[in-house]
């Protein structure tokens, strides 16, 4: 099975619940690039990250980053303001060596069940959108 999200549903969805505005672009089939507009001081700011996919596990995701020193310190401070905002995050998110975080699904209590269910078996990159490909067990 075929699960997709556009780019616009997940800018969408970080806007209502993080108060965020991100823009998405495809780079290559498994990579994308998520910029954000950031105040600095006097000056605006546009933040590009690009982002791997490295690895997909039944229920886990691995990606790399891009970025330099700025990038790490920016990205640390978003991870441990989203971990502590929301706690139960602190499993999900996982930080690795050089610029590697694991995104654990299986640990949202939410959606917990669905993958008692399903496995993940890929996730490609599209010019608007993402797609998990899934099996049923």
């Amino acid at each position: 099975m075929i699960v997709s999200i556009t780019f616009l549903e997940l800018k969408d969805y970080i806007k209502r619940h993080f108060g965020k505005i991100v823009n998405l672009a495809k780079v290559s089939d498994h990579e994308v690039c998520i910029s954000y507009t950031q105040k600095i001081i006097f000056k605006t700011v546009d933040v590009p990250v690009n982002v791997s996919i490295d690895n997909v596990g039944p229920s886990s995701i691995w990606v790399t980053y891009g970025g330099g020193f700025g990038i790490d310190m920016i990205i640390a401070g978003v991870l441990a303001f989203i971990k502590g905002k929301f706690p139960e995050l602190n499993d999900v998110l996982r930080s690795g060596d050089n610029r590697q975080l694991c995104i654990n699904l299986s640990s949202m209590s939410n959606i917990q069940t669905l993958f008692e269910r399903v496995e993940m078996t890929g996730i490609s990159v599209h010019e608007d959108h993402f797609e998990a490909r899934m099996a049923l067990l």
